[in-house]
């Protein structure tokens, strides 16, 4: 059974509760708190404390930051690509915080990291994933019981980096297109443009996903960069998508290649496409066309912009696009927003008759 005891230190209280002992030198350790303005105050904190050690908390095991992001993530169920992304997150993260014991960091340990990255160049993008990945580890520490609250909830938040959508002209759309007329990726682009969808997406595309006849397909896989199949991050990811005409004529083209009957777009080996190497042939398309700066994934931002231009609902983009909320969606193509609002605004007055020249129609029965 723990002890614990509250003794009065000058004009406050302080708290001090038995713990176990030290498992290198053998000396028992304590758990010292003060600052408390009353006895009460004293007395809740004990209780809580004594509470949490029950628990689990405050165990005398010594866990590195660096053992913690490694346990985490070994246990942290997600895809492969993802996991990549997070340990090199984490291994960012215990270059600056690796040594200290889990149970010592302290809200100012982490705010120095972030100086130290900021001071060593580490931009905004890298600043947000190194804080997802250390607060979600530093959670699962409070579930395991090492610590009893996640210190990194008083530490503010790094400004996520602002997304930066660039959308093609349609006469650079026409530019690509011609440019890439007969190439191996020229029903791929095709595709893209006219529903959006991912380059991962279009790479695990299977005939199984197509109904021709209907004119949907049905996106249910992504491809990874180590050409595994894997299913789409999000219940949202998982979504039917109507097809026009264009794109429906690309598909039949590219049935009528022959190559794979699992895989919509596959190589002259009957294998699916590594998704690099359809950047690698799309940058290849683009210097033939004269366009620099232009991504792959620039043609899926093409796509969801134009639709909104045309005037659809944000809904329905962000349901097509495959986005978990409509609020992502409107954040990454809010440069477009201001137009559209413009646009039915004058739609509105059009329908009341307040265009510039014309007078409002009388209302039935008014002379």
């Amino acid at each position: 059974m723990r002890r614990g005891c509250i003794f009065r230190r000058g004009s406050g209280y302080v708290v001090k509760v038995e713990m176990d002992r030290d498992p290198e030198t053998g000396k028992r350790r304590y758990y010292w708190k003060g600052g408390f303005r009353t006895k009460k105050e004293a007395q809740e904190h004990l209780v809580r404390v004594l509470a949490e050690m029950q628990q689990g908390a405050y165990r005398s095991e010594r866990m590195t930051v660096a053992q913690l992001l490694d346990l985490w993530l070994a246990n942290k169920q997600i895809v492969e690509a993802t996991r990549d992304h997070y340990a090199r997150s984490a291994r960012r993260v215990a270059a600056y915080l690796g040594r200290v014991d889990v149970r010592s960091l302290r809200p100012e340990h982490l705010q120095q990291m972030y100086a130290a990255m900021r001071a060593d160049g580490a931009t905004a993008s890298m600043m947000v994933k190194a804080y997802q990945v250390i607060h979600q580890a530093l959670d699962a520490a409070v579930r395991m019981g090492i610590i009893p609250r996640n210190p990194h909830d008083l530490v503010p938040t790094p400004k996520p980096p602002q997304r930066e959508v660039s959308a093609l002209t349609p006469e650079q759309v026409r530019r690509l297109l011609d440019v890439a007329k007969g190439s191996c990726v020229e029903n791929m682009l095709v595709l893209v443009l006219t529903t959006g969808l991912r380059r991962g997406e279009i790479a695990g595309l299977r005939w199984d996903d197509v109904d021709l006849e209907r004119g949907l397909i049905t996106v249910r896989h992504s491809m990874d960069q180590r050409r595994q199949l894997r299913p789409t991050k999000t219940a949202r990811g998982r979504r039917p998508v109507e097809l026009t005409a264009p794109a429906i004529e690309a598909l039949r083209r590219e049935k009528a290649k022959g190559r794979s009957d699992v895989w919509v777009f596959a190589t002259k080996n009957g294998t699916p496409w590594f998704p690099q190497n359809i950047s690698a042939e799309f940058r290849r398309l683009l210097d033939k066309a004269g366009l620099r700066g232009v991504r792959l994934h620039d043609l899926r931002h093409t796509h969801a912009t134009l639709m909104l231009l045309a005037g659809a609902n944000p809904k329905v983009v962000q349901e097509r696009l495959g986005h978990a909320d409509v609020r992502t969606t409107l954040n990454i193509y809010s440069h477009v927003l201001p137009g559209i609002q413009r646009a039915a605004a004058q739609r509105v007055d059009e329908i009341i008759g307040l265009q510039s020249g014309c007078n409002p129609a009388p209302a039935s029965g008014e002379m």
